[in-house]
């Protein structure tokens, strides 16, 4: 009896997703005989690597890198959340405490809350892992045409190189030419812009800081938007700023100051100086630990300005499964959702291991006319889970997201009501240590669990 015939999947975009799924295939001893993955990025590594700034895993994301062997080397290089306290504040007073979350989303099975992990530390343990099962990853690939030939796809580079393969999975973020290329340039391809925009940034261990504090995050409440940390290894401190913006950012105009007042700026579209503008606007505000804003940001590694998107294409827009059945998209390329979601990254690693699942259990098909593969049957199994859960995260993210800007004094006091009154769970973690049961409002989020396995006969199609 022969070998199955084993195809090529290129994998257009390092992020998080793109990696994922590669290493998902090269793990699994089923996946691995039937799939080649190969990863293309458009930057060079030391690029992609430093892009961004960080990321918060919960279990549903924490679950699927565990399978993947991943587990000591995330836990190393992540921060647990031990506990969020929330704070409202003026301009300069100091804030008045609100409420607190201790572990919060803590996971029994993980044994874990939140952990937080640098992007590009993240994309760098995927990446190193997918190299030592031998797979193949281009830097400085950037994809510049895409085209059906008899037998697959040809992925066209701008060096002029051509790549050949059987499937081509964009998991290349907002801005996919992965997604333009199924939807159309001349469509409605583009996420839309939320009126809003953020500055991330990672600052250094404060000065002063004892061990006690390490681990712990804060969310300041402000007249409109807020600014929140999230505890890095060593005492650092991953912190965002959400502020409503209405110009639309300049395309291509995505520049990085190594100089600025602020340090190592990359502007996101925006000019550097309605970004540092922006920064100064914040600099007196009051934050726990650090006195003001303006100490955090003036002592950060890197700053992001990023504009804030949402849209979550439908199933026609992240797959050609009604023509040839061999594009398909994930992660934010298939939907990207405000930061208030929460699960950005998650998503994208739950993207992964969904399709993956489905490419395990729905082997392609071929037309008696021709040797070329279709995997229309895994692309519906895909989009079926994939899409209602995105568009239930994206729903909440929108209005977690209006009433966190609180742009109106309804919405503000609503927000600043509901966050000191309504009870939270105070502790989940030794409540499940002491058998005690928890109303965990977050489960439908964080509670799911994907893997990569083969369906019994008759079992019902998912992987949770």
């Amino acid at each position: 009896m022969s070998a199955p015939q084993k195809h090529t999947i290129i994998i257009v975009g390092c992020g998080i997703a793109g990696p994922t799924l590669a290493l998902t295939i090269l793990h699994h001893p089923l996946l691995r005989t039937l799939y080649t993955p190969v990863l293309l990025d458009r930057l060079p590594a030391a690029s992609a690597y430093f892009a961004g700034a960080a990321v918060v895993l919960a279990g549903n994301a924490l679950h699927p890198l565990n399978q993947l062997g991943l587990h000591s080397a995330v836990w190393a290089a992540s921060e647990e959340a031990l506990s969020t306290t929330i704070w409202r504040s003026t301009a300069t007073g100091p804030g008045r405490r609100l409420n607190c979350l201790n572990n919060p989303s803590w996971s029994s099975d993980m044994n874990s809350g939140l952990r937080t992990i640098e992007r590009g530390t993240l994309m760098k343990l995927l990446v190193d892992a997918v190299i030592a099962l031998g797979g193949e990853v281009l830097w400085g690939a950037k994809v510049t045409a895409i085209s059906q030939t008899p037998t697959g796809v040809d992925v066209i580079l701008d060096d002029g190189r051509h790549r050949e393969a059987a499937l081509v999975v964009g998991a290349d973020g907002a801005w996919s030419c992965v997604r333009r290329h199924i939807i159309g340039a001349d469509a409605d391809w583009k996420p839309e812009f939320m009126g809003a925009s953020a500055l991330y940034g990672i600052s250094r261990r404060p000065a002063g800081t004892d061990e006690e504090v390490l681990g712990r995050g804060h969310a300041v409440l402000l007249h409109v938007g807020g600014v929140s940390t999230w505890a890095l290894p060593g005492g650092r401190q991953f912190w965002c700023v959400s502020v409503p913006e209405a110009a639309l950012p300049v395309a291509g105009d995505n520049r990085v100051v190594e100089d600025s007042e602020y340090g190592h700026v990359t502007t996101g579209g925006y000019s550097l100086e309605s970004t540092e503008a922006l920064l100064r606007q914040f600099d007196a505000h009051w934050y726990p630990r650090v006195g003001a804003c303006g100490a955090m940001f003036r002592d950060s590694e890197k700053i992001v300005r990023a504009p804030l998107w949402q849209r979550v294409f439908e199933a026609a827009e992240t797959t050609n499964e009604a023509a040839e059945a061999n594009l398909v998209v994930l992660g934010d390329a298939g939907r990207i959702m405000l930061p208030t979601s929460g699960q950005g990254a998650c998503m994208a690693i739950e993207d992964a291991t969904v399709l993956a699942n489905a490419l395990l259990n729905n082997p392609p098909t071929f037309s008696t006319a021709e040797s070329k593969p279709s995997f229309a049957a895994a692309f519906r199994e895909y989009s079926a889970l994939r899409i209602p859960r995105s568009k239930s995260i994206a729903k909440q993210a929108y209005w977690t997201g209006i009433a966190f800007m609180a742009q109106r004094w309804w919405w503000r006091w609503l927000r600043d009501f509901f966050v000191a009154w309504v009870p939270m769970e105070m502790d989940p973690k030794g409540k499940i240590e002491r058998g005690e049961k928890i109303r965990d409002l977050g489960e439908w989020l964080h509670g799911v669990r994907y893997e990569v396995r083969v369906r019994a006969e008759g079992e019902p199609v998912g992987c949770e």
